[in-house]
C-alpha cells in the first residue's frame, strides 16, 4: 500500500502522465493506494485505479483508460470531472486498509 500526502495547494499538486496506475490490479483485494492533497489532482489520460482512494481539497479531473476504475473513493473539495472509455465499477465488501477519513457530501447519479 502507498500513501501519498501533500500540503501543496496548487490545482495540479498531484498529477500523472499517460498509463498511470494507482493501486494493484487484484480483483478488489486490499492493498490499494491513497492520495491526499490540499490542492487539486489532474490525471489527463489513461489512469487505471484499483482499490484506491483520492481526497483533494481542490478540483479533481481524470480520464481513465478502458476498464480503468475499480473500487475507488474520490472526494474533491472543488469540481470533479471524470471520464472512462467503458466501465467504472465498485468493489463489494472492499477492505481498504487504513482508510483516510474526510468529511464530504455524497452525490449519487
Amino acid at each position: 500500500m502507498l500513501i501519498l500526502a501533500t500540503t501543496n495547494t496548487d490545482v495540479k499538486s498531484i498529477t500523472g502522465g499517460q498509463d498511470m496506475w494507482i493501486g494493484v490490479k487484484n480483483d478488489c483485494a486490499s492493498g490499494g493506494s491513497q492520495f491526499l492533497t490540499r490542492g487539486g489532482v489532474l490525471f489527463p489520460s489513461e489512469i487505471d485505479v484499483h482499490s484506491g482512494q483520492i481526497a483533494a481539497k481542490g478540483p479533481m479531473k481524470f480520464a481513465a483508460s478502458e476498464y480503468g476504475i475499480f473500487g475507488i473513493s474520490i472526494v474533491a473539495g472543488g469540481t470533479l470531472e471524470g471520464a472512462t472509455q467503458i466501465v467504472m465499477s465498485s468493489c463489494r465488501d472492499l477492505s481498504m486498509d487504513g482508510n483516510l477519513m474526510v468529511p464530504y457530501t455524497e452525490m449519487v447519479l
